[in-house]
């Protein structure tokens, strides 16, 4: 994973990445809140293309499956 840019303030960050997954480049954009303890309050993580949100789901599924299926 490559990490592109990043743009932090006090209480926020926003991160630019991008990999590559079976051959499809994908793009995307962490958006991190946290609290004065330091405590994540909000995480967003937006993908471009269309293609690799699909992908992306599609091997979320299949890893949950196998971790309840291991068990």
């Amino acid at each position: 994973m490559l990490f592109r840019s990043e743009v932090v303030g006090k209480y926020d960050a926003v991160l630019e990445f991008e990999t590559v997954v079976d051959g499809l480049t994908i793009n995307g954009v962490d958006m991190i809140r946290w609290d004065e303890a330091g405590q994540i309050v909000d995480f967003k993580v937006m993908v471009r293309p269309r293609r690799a949100l699909d992908l992306l789901q599609q091997r979320m599924a299949q890893l949950l499956q196998s971790l309840t299926s291991d068990g």
